[in-house]
């Protein structure tokens, strides 16, 4: 999974080319750290039709705002540049997958 800041969210969520789950994390939160290693087992079979990135919420508080993120981990997903759906808290592997295939029927 790759680390964005805010400085380049909009490149690499708003205008990619293809769906975008974005991690809003925090470095001290244990329950972020979990959900990071269910998303990279996610991001290893999904490359090239879907990226996932991670990106730091207390330096993001701009984009915490815009997004109404009210808790960390929480996962944001865009397709097109739009946010399609949200999913808060620590889920295992398969609980993403069926989020992402129900919010990506077509991916």
């Amino acid at each position: 999974m790759k680390y964005i800041t805010p400085a380049n969210f909009e490149g690499e969520v708003i205008n990619s080319s293809v769906p975008v789950l974005v991690q809003f994390y925090s470095e001290t939160c244990n329950l972020s750290r979990l959900m990071a290693s269910s998303l990279a087992d996610i991001a290893s079979h999904t490359r090239g039709t879907l990226k996932l990135v991670r990106i730091e919420a207390e330096p993001a508080t701009h984009l915490v705002e815009l997004f109404n993120v009210t808790a960390v981990p929480s996962c944001l997903l865009f397709r097109s540049g739009q946010c399609l759906a949200r999913l808060r808290g620590v889920r295992t592997r398969q609980e993403v997958l069926t989020w992402l295939a129900d919010a990506l029927p077509s991916a």
